[in-house]
This record gives structure tokens, C-alpha cells and sequence, in this order.
């Protein structure tokens, strides 16, 4: 008897760290990009999406998770101009 079975694999891309960047001046509006490939983002201010639109200077974070459950996190400092 021949018995035949399947099986189901998700493959996912591999996701590298958050990198939004150094610490720099604010003279205008900036968009930052957390990354492609992660299952969730949450911004400072509870945004779940990838990009974050800062107009004003201040501490801005993320933590992303990626489809296997590990998190990742940045942030960066905008100083007024």
C-alpha cells in the first residue's frame, strides 16, 4: 500500500532591523519608513502603519513585529531648527 500526505509551509521574507535613521534638525515635514515585511507597526502615538509623517521636533519611535512573532524597534530625535 502506498500511502501519499501534504503539508502547508508559509515562507516569509527575512525582515532587518528598524533603521529610521540619525538624530537630525527639523526644518520642514518629514515621512519616516519603518520597513517592509512586518506583520504590525505601532508608532508612538498608536499609527499602526508603516509610515510615520513628523511635522514637529521631539522623540519618534516604532516597534514592528514580524510574521513569526519577533519585534523590532527605533527611534529618532528631531531638534527644532
Amino acid at each position: 500500500t502506498k500511502l501519499n500526505d501534504s503539508l502547508f509551509i508559509n515562507v516569509y521574507d527575512t525582515v532587518k532591523r528598524i533603521q529610521l535613521g540619525n538624530d537630525t534638525t527639523l526644518c520642514t515635514s518629514v515621512t519616516l519608513d519603518a520597513g517592509p515585511n512586518f506583520k504590525s507597526y505601532r508608532w508612538q502615538n498608536i499609527t499602526g502603519t508603516r509610515y510615520f509623517t513628523v511635522k514637529d521636533s521631539g522623540l519618534y519611535y516604532v516597534t514592528a513585529t514580524d510574521n513569526c512573532g519577533n519585534t523590532f524597534s527605533d527611534s529618532i530625535y528631531f531638534y527644532p531648527k
